[in-house]
């Protein structure tokens, strides 16, 4: 058995690592709050065109989401190429003999039928160009740990997909520069909560748990957490990371604004 001092040692060297990692971590919020207050500044900081022309340095997922239901031009910037590419029926073909279908041929037709998956890709897809990734969701039978959201979705869950359910997701604790802005958190029904820290894991640097919060319900139902392997994560124009992509309206957002005051004028 560890003596009474080594044990102690270990306890404050895991203190003192994760003192450290906080103090990182809240110095690259810091540089990340520092880099978007300096967007618009110019001539040495001797003028600043974004308060003069009123843009809005930090965008949030309900700027977007408001600004997509009330814009003609910016719903249409959203919907367009989710549209194009869902506009087609979507199948699998692993045999090219039509009249032979495949388990996995006919699985996929009647998963397609149940839920009316191109529907339901495209109104995914619209919601990943809103923010900086969307999931969904994939509900299965409650049997034992195939209903607790936390663990891991086990293979070969018996019974069929029970739902799958598309959430607007919104930030995380921060790997991808701007993409992961802390202020995301407030408005999407699904945030990251944990990523995979551990280098010699194959998911190493992607999100390990989300946390489950549906804003448009109070229900604690809708608060919780959720595994990894039980959500689709996908991220529209990613960059220097696989999580966060760039919202649609974000490079458009000013020019958004100018068009505003021109039509108001």
């Amino acid at each position: 058995m560890p003596s009474k001092h080594k044990a102690n040692g270990q306890g404050a060297l895991k203190a003192a690592e994760k003192a450290a990692l906080r103090a990182a971590h809240g110095s690259v919020l810091l540089d990340r709050l520092q880099f978007m207050r300096m967007a618009g500044v110019t001539f040495g900081t001797k003028r600043d065109t974004y308060e003069v022309l009123g843009y809005l340095r930090e965008l949030t997922v309900l700027d977007y989401y408001e600004r997509y239901c009330r814009g003609g031009i910016a719903g249409r910037v959203v919907d367009a190429l989710p549209k194009a590419t869902w506009r087609s029926d979507v199948w699998i073909e692993e045999n090219d003999n039509p009249d032979s279908l495949t388990t996995l041929e006919t699985q996929w037709e009647e998963l397609y039928d149940q839920f009316d998956l191109q529907t339901l890709f495209c109104r995914l897809d619209v919601l990943s160009q809103l923010s900086s990734y969307a999931v969904l969701l994939i509900g299965v039978p409650s049997t034992t740990q195939a209903g607790d959201l936390s663990s891991e979705l086990p293979k070969g869950t018996p019974g069929k997909v029970l739902t799958l359910t598309p959430f607007l997701g919104g930030g995380g604790p921060g790997i991808g520069r701007d993409r992961s802005r802390t202020v995301n958190n407030l408005d999407g029904d699904v945030s990251i909560a944990e990523f995979e820290t551990d280098p010699s894991n194959r998911r190493f640097g992607l999100p390990k748990m989300y946390q489950l919060k549906r804003n448009d319900i109070a229900d604690p139902q809708f608060q919780r957490p959720v595994h990894w392997s039980r959500v689709i994560h996908v991220a529209e124009g990613t960059l220097d990371n696989e999580v966060y992509g760039q919202p649609a309206l974000e490079r458009v957002w000013n020019l958004l604004d100018d068009l505003d005051k021109i039509t108001g004028g």
